[in-house]
């Protein structure tokens, strides 16, 4: 046996042991990539990107942070964001610059999980393409929920969005986002 193979055998044997002494049942990394292991791939890395859906030239590209932590690149007619470095696990941001050119202090607001990050920063952008005067905001591409958000945001809004087909599911959601907590099943606690 080779040394590469000996490695290869040593290393197969040390994860093994790892995983089954951490209860975890042994992998079979031979196996085929499945829809399910793309989608929960996706599902650590959000995105959206949309623009006016007037043809405008873009302005010159700026950073805004987002109550989520999460960065908006703004090009004037387009928004654009993602976790960036939080994907990566980062609890903390050593400084920012802010468009005056001071620092934005150091840290991330906490802002929750992933999920809420995303819709945080959707709704967030859909707001900003109101205060620009979009009329009707184009979806380029974006996660399924970052992208969800952005639609529930814009029906709120009264802004228009060209890209998303809500699908039954879609409003389904929406229906019970939007329901009174005691119709979800829910209800407030009660004071003594």
């Amino acid at each position: 046996m080779s040394d590469t193979n000996e490695f290869e055998q040593d290393y197969d044997d040390e994860l093994d042991y790892t995983l089954s002494s951490l209860g975890i049942p042994v992998a079979d990394w031979q196996r085929r990539v499945s829809a399910s292991d793309v989608v929960y791939l996706l599902d650590q890395c959000p995105f959206l990107e949309i623009r006016d859906a007037q043809e405008q030239s873009p302005a010159k590209p700026k950073l805004i942070r987002a109550r989520s932590g999460w960065k908006i690149h703004d090009l004037g007619n387009q928004l654009s964001s993602s976790p960036g470095l939080l994907l990566f696990g980062h609890p903390k941001i050593s400084s920012s610059t802010e468009e005056d050119g001071t620092e934005g202090g150091t840290g991330v607001p906490k802002a929750g999980t992933i999920i809420n990050q995303a819709v945080i920063t959707a709704f967030e952008m859909v707001e900003l393409a109101l205060q620009r005067g979009w009329s009707v905001i184009k979806l380029i591409d974006g996660h399924p929920l970052m992208a969800w958000a952005a639609w529930v945001q814009s029906l709120d809004s009264g802004i228009g969005i060209e890209g998303y087909v809500p699908s039954a599911k879609d409003f389904a959601k929406l229906q019970r986002l939007k329901a009174p907590r005691t119709e979800s099943g829910i209800a407030p606690k009660m004071s003594r």
